[in-house]
């Protein structure tokens, strides 16, 4: 059996996460061992300067990604939020502090020997970077 960890920033997420955790879930060959909640630390947020940059650098690109996701929108909606809780419970988690450098998090040396105890085959990073709000 594969054993599958979870990397989430909190239990909600997108409907599609959903979905592939149903799936994994339901198959003979692999099951859900860990979630991993990932908690920013404080120090590693980004100062105003940087935010700002940051935004202005994708306002263009997250203006189309707006259009685009009303004007395709569809009854069975893949990017809305749906609480993964209920598909993770009775299965192990832990909360890690990790920091975050542009588009990458850190994760410290105690929280991966921590992931490495439960002998994990592969672990899938659900996080949202930067996180975004459709209307």
């Amino acid at each position: 059996m594969l054993r599958v960890g979870i990397l989430l920033d909190s239990y909600t997420s997108s409907t599609w996460v959903a979905k592939i955790i149903e799936d994994i879930q339901s198959s003979g060959f692999a099951r859900v061992e860990l979630v991993i909640l990932n908690t920013l630390s404080a120090q590693s947020r980004s100062s105003l300067k940087i935010r700002l940059h940051n935004h202005w650098n994708l306002t263009l690109f997250r203006l189309y990604e707006r259009w685009d996701y009303q004007r395709s929108k569809v009854d069975h909606d893949a990017m809305a939020p749906t609480d993964v809780s209920s598909l993770l419970k009775g299965i192990p988690s832990i909360s890690l502090q990790s920091s975050r450098s542009g588009l990458t998090d850190s994760i410290p040396e105690d929280g991966l020997a921590e992931i490495r105890n439960h002998d994990l085959d592969i672990l899938f990073h659900f996080g949202v970077v930067p996180s975004r709000r459709y209307p």
